[in-house]
């Protein structure tokens, strides 16, 4: 190794609290490797304020230590930082550089610090080879660098860079060894850095997650290049935000608003615990997209009939965070509204905007972004000219580099652009090049702002540099919104096949001068421009005379693009709808341009195509404007593609949460398909049409369903045909068949989620959570839900994630977990809760809350919400939302001593569970008829429990056979029945364990009474005996226990339809060989009992004995039947 000499003969630093710059003198040295060492440090476990006088010997102390250890491990040069915490240190050796931070950990952990205040050091190493001449740009980055690794270290810890630890592994201090602590991003938002941890046997190492971005809650792009400078300004802008709840970074274009605010954002981002989060507005057109965006960004669950507007000021009151809104200046109006409305909503959200113009907002703080001081502009035009060539040294340009800055007023962006040229012209030429230029723009109007005919007089220049073909392509990219990929350039910017390579070449040549920006995507890179040189690509566009035709092609290769994805959607959803997303900004620009066309028919091709990505994505606002757009361009169409609309708008409005509009669309569509013999048209109207009988009318809701999947696999259309699927197994399992539910779901589920079929697939997969949840075990429900709902996530929809997530809280509040429900739901809570009137607020979210809130023991909110499930008449009052709220009303109205009303909702719903044949509410309903008349006719109340259960029996309903014994236990002891009802309590208790259903905190109470009643009945050994003859059975023999003696009315007196259940079970056990004795004891009676029962079977079907009934028996009964009651 090259030991780095000693050149310093002067170390100043300059800094901002989080930055730092170090400007050296000397002369020009070999190639070398220097480690940087900085410290910092934290207060053991002590807020500052609080700190007393002695802090100042503590600080004291400490440098003293540091720059002692530093000369004893041979630091080349180490000075303080005026900011008063840090030291630098430069090393020639890497491990020397690790010995001494090893050292200074050990000496400042055994140190008695005065006053008993103590403080712990972070310290950062990193390794830097140094090629020739060192310069004051690349020492400032090494040391930012190094200042960024320290700065995510907590007190007592000590990191390295990857270049240092692939050094020193191997040879690191007795007792020390390396942690990988993996990939993390940096404050200076730069790539990712290695990061690797230093221990010692000596010291603490449980320190918690570094304090990188990755731990912070936030989305802020990745910056491709170093941030150069602006460290005061950094400091003022903090400063502000500290004190101000929106401050705006006002500027004109290329001065680096945006750059200054991301850079901000990244170093405060650790005093907003829910994020900072940057939305960029530069390719927004539609100013009714700014809060949708908004609100897409922060995943924010969007109620279709409230806006995000609503949603956004709902869901994030509460929250602290910082929204970053970048490019405003283009929706002044939409951007001041969404800023005001939060500001005014959410005391705890605060706004960062950058605008050529101020919002306007009352309480708004405009900051004016000044230009690059000289030293700056000419560190950052330095700094840029080494990506293209790397040996540049400014020393023998100085004059022409300081010219070149001062001519281009400090503008970064013009700095920048000229910098890029020094590829193929000296720093003289590019100088002499720009005065001719700007002295032809000098005499341009005196209103345009000197700094913006700078601007555009540097772009200008550059531009005229440019070849002609070079010249064309960058006017021609214009066209594209938001982004592009190389296959969109060039189908959109050359004029023949050969082109292909012209464009490519020309890319990496505008990308080489800054004029276009390459950015790594998932896949495949994509180029974007700068606004700023968008706008004058436009101009020049627009000078051609070929905007019209650059549009019409943009608007043909995103019909074509669009026409792929929604094949290639069955095939791999996430892939497409990942690039789709990509370029929505494209495509809405496609989209606008060819609706507005004289001939729509290209503009309606795309809609037609984009409707399930803004199915899937939850964009219903956007896809149900285009959509009716589209359709009303050409009213009167009764063609293939009007159809194709309608039934795309069917779908959307179906995620909007609008049935009346989806059956509507859908009826309509229908017409046009049976008309064109429109078999994929036919399938999808079918379906849609499906889903208002799957909450009125089973047989109807089935009978789409089946139309719907006939004409989809005749069409080959793969999402069709699950969808049709997938309604067919919805519509069983909501109607309480849920065997034939997850049957049908298996059909099509796997399928689904091999190719990313999301929506299809979660809720195939729901039938099979139903079928858990009903079918008596919760835990395997829950488990279910949680992957339903990781499946769903991705999509973001209202629709499908509020249905989700629902169902997956209704699951947690059954069993037992009613706050995990509730926090599960807090987004979906948020979004309709201050929604207002106006908004249609989703039945099934009314119904699922009613019951988390009655399962809680808020009878009061729970018959508010509930009331609203019952009300909803879009398009039928009558439908299983409102029988399933029934029973639940019934019973909070009940608790709240509201005895009539709960009588006459309760008579609602078992005539409505009765018509609409649904076997869960009928039970439910009758199970809470039977509370109401307990008190009035104990008989009555005793048959309707027994009916209820009978109804869980037949239809499989196991979870609830528990809430039935529970009920008829209480019966029993009231009855004198005390053991009987001892061992149903015992039974529940058993079969509630195996399937995670605790009783309700509401019905807790209730139990215990009843506990204490059997036990004041009963001896202790009595209720012992019967408590363990419970426990024992299953709850299948729990239930024929509790139905014995039941249904004897109206049987015939003789043959085998005369037998009770009770008679039958004793058949049976005869037959398996039991003796009088043993069968008594299974079934909890003498063997007097038994005799009796005998007896009346031997009477009923004419015979004498055991023996000729073990062989009647064996022609009429199957083993271990259990009787029909």
């Amino acid at each position: 190794m090259t030991v780095y000499p000693r050149l310093l003969k002067t170390l100043r630093w300059h800094d901002s609290e989080y930055g730092m710059r170090m400007a050296w003198s000397g002369t020009a040295q070999p190639t070398a490797i220097e480690t940087l060492l900085i410290t910092g440090f934290d207060w053991a476990g002590l807020p500052r304020e609080d700190l007393g006088p002695g802090s100042v010997e503590v600080i004291t102390r400490y440098f003293e230590l540091v720059e002692l250890v530093m000369d004893q491990h041979g630091a080349l040069r180490s000075a303080r930082n005026p900011d008063g915490r840090s030291v630098l240190a430069v090393f020639g050796s890497s491990t020397s550089a690790v010995a001494a931070a090893l050292a200074v950990q050990r000496a400042m952990s055994v140190e008695y610090w005065p006053g008993g205040v103590a403080i712990r050091a972070r310290i950062g190493l990193r390794t830097n080879e140094i090629l020739g001449h060192v310069g004051v740009d690349r020492t400032e980055i090494a040391v930012n660098r190094c200042a960024r690794l320290r700065d995510v270290a907590h007190g007592g810890q000590t990191l390295l860079s990857s270049s240092t630890a692939s050094i020193v592994d191997g040879a690191l201090p007795d007792g020390a060894w390396l942690v990988d602590l993996g990939m993390h991003r940096l404050r200076d938002l730069s790539r990712p850095e290695h990061v690797y941890e230093l221990r010692h046997g000596d010291l603490a190492h449980d320190f918690a997650p570094l304090r990188s971005l990755d731990l912070l809650p936030n989305n802020l792009p990745t910056q491709l290049t170093t941030f150069v400078g602006r460290s005061d300004e950094v400091v003022e802008v903090r400063r502000l935000l500290a004190a101000q709840r929106l401050v705006t970074l006002a500027g004109s274009g290329g001065c680096g608003k945006t750059r200054l605010a991301v850079q901000v954002a990244a170093e405060i981002a650790d005093r907003w615990p829910d994020g900072v989060w940057w939305v960029d507005l530069g390719s927004v057109t539609d100013a009714t997209l700014v809060a949708e965006m908004t609100a897409s960004t922060l995943r924010i669950l969007v109620e279709p009939a409230g806006g995000p507007l609503r949603a956004l000021t709902s869901q994030l009151r509460g929250q602290r965070l910082l929204l970053c809104l970048d490019t405003c200046e283009h929706l002044l109006d939409a951007t001041a509204e969404l800023a005001e409305t939060l500001l005014r909503s959410c005391p705890g959200v605060s706004v960062l905007a950058t605008s050529r113009e101020p919002l306007g907002v009352t309480g708004e703080t405009v900051w004016r972004v000044p230009s690059l001081p000289a030293p700056d502009a000419v560190r950052l035009f330095t700094d840029r000219a080494r990506l293209v060539r790397p040996g540049f040294s400014v020393d023998s340009h100085d004059d022409a580099v300081s010219t070149i800055c001062q001519r281009l007023d400090g503008i970064p962006l013009a700095v920048e652009l000229a910098a890029r040229w020094v590829r193929a012209l000296t720093p003289t030429q590019i100088a002499d090049g720009m005065d001719d230029r700007f002295r032809l723009l000098a005499g341009g109007p005196r209103r345009v702002v000197a700094r913006h005919r700078t601007l555009a007089a540097s772009i200008q220049w550059s531009h005229d540099l440019l070849d002609e073909q070079d010249q064309t392509v960058l006017r021609r990219l214009a066209v594209f919104a938001g982004g592009f990929t190389l296959g969109a350039a060039r189908d959109v910017c050359t004029d023949s096949p050969p082109g292909d390579n012209i464009v490519l070449a020309a890319l990496g040549r505008l990308v080489d001068k800054s004029l276009i920006l390459a950015i790594d995507g998932p896949g495949e890179v994509r180029f974007r421009m700068l606004d700023t040189i968008r706008q004058y690509a436009e101009d020049r566009l627009y000078d051609a005379d070929e905007t019209d035709a650059l549009r019409d092609r943009h608007l043909d290769h995103f019909l074509r693009f669009a026409a792929m994805a929604e094949s290639e959607l069955d095939e791999d959803q996430d892939l497409w709808r990942s690039r789709l997303k990509a370029e929505h900004d494209n495509l809405r620009a496609a989209l606008e341009w060819g609706l507005a066309s004289t001939n729509p028919n290209r503009g309606r091709r795309l809609a037609s195509t984009l409707a399930r990505f803004w199915f899937l994505h939850g964009y219903s606002q956007e896809a149900i404007s285009f959509l009716t757009q589209a359709i009303e361009r050409v009213p009167h169409d009764r063609s293939t593609l009007q159809a194709s609309l309608l039934s795309g708008l069917a779908l959307v409005a179906l995620g909007a949460g609008r049935p009346a509009l989806t059956a509507d669309v859908a009826a309509r569509g229908l017409q046009i398909a049976l008309a064109n013999d429109d078999d994929r048209n036919k399938a999808m109207c079918l379906v849609l049409s499906a889903y208002l009988p799957l909450l009125t009318d089973y047989s109807t809701c089935q009978k789409l369903a089946v139309q719907a999947r006939s004409f989809a696999e005749s069409a080959g259309d793969r999402f069709a045909t699950d969808f049709a699927k997938l309604m067919e197994a919805a519509c069983a399992t909501a109607w309480d068949h849920h065997r034939q539910g997850v049957t049908l779901a298996q059909e099509f589920v796997q399928g689904c989620l091999a190719r990313g079929e999301r929506f299809c697939a979660a809720f195939g997969l729901s039938c099979d959570m139903w079928a858990a949840w009903f079918g008596g075990d919760l835990r395997a429900a829950d488990a279910l839900g949680t992957e339903v709902l990781r499946i769903a996530e991705p999509l973001g929809d209202y629709f499908t994630i509020g249905l989700t997530t629902l169902n997956l809280a209704w699951v947690k509040g059954l069993a037992g977990e009613v706050e995990a429900g509730h926090h599960l739901m807090e987004p979906i809570v948020r979004s309709i809760e201050h929604a207002g009137p106006d908004v249609e607020l989703l039945p099934w979210l009314a119904l699922g809350l009613g019951k988390m809130q009655l399962w809680s023991g808020d009878f009061a909110g729970a018959v508010a919400r509930l009331e609203q499930a019952t009300r909803f008449a879009d398009p039928l009052t009558d439908n299983w939302i409102t029988v399933r709220a029934l029973p639940s009303l019934a019973s909070a109205l009940r608790r709240l001593n509201r005895t009539q009303d709960a009588l006459n909702y309760i008579n609602r719903g078992i005539a409505l569970a009765r018509k609409l044949h649904l076997p869960h509410a009928l039970a439910d309903a009758l199970e809470e008829a039977a509370f109401l008349a307990s008190a009035n006719d104990p008989a009555a109340a005793e048959d309707l429990h027994h009916q209820a259960l009978a109804i869980r029996v037949e239809h499989e309903l196991r979870t609830f056979y528990v809430d039935s014994l529970d009920a008829l236990a209480a019966h029993a002891v009231q009855a004198g029945g005390a053991d009987r009802a001892a061992r149903l309590i015992a039974a529940s208790d058993t079969a509630r364990d195996l399937m995670g259903y605790p009783r309700p905190i509401i019905n807790k109470s209730a139990h215990t009474d009843t506990v204490s009643a059997i036990r004041t009945a009963l001896s202790e050994a009595a209720f012992d005996k019967a408590w363990s003859q419970g426990a024992t059975l299953s709850l299948d023999q729990a239930v024929a226990y509790a139905t014995r003696a039941r249904g004897a009315r109206d049987r015939p007196s003789k043959g085998w339809a005369s037998l009770t259940r009770t008679e039958l079970e004793v058949i049976n056990l005869v037959v398996d060989g039991l003796t009088n004795p043993q069968i008594g004891s299974r079934l909890f009676m003498s063997r007097a009992t038994v005799k009796t029962h005998l007896s009346h079977v031997y009477t009923k079907l004419d015979i004498a004995n055991r023996t000729e009934l073990a062989t009647l028996a064996a022609t009429r009964l199957p083993s271990r039947d259990r009787g029909h009651g």
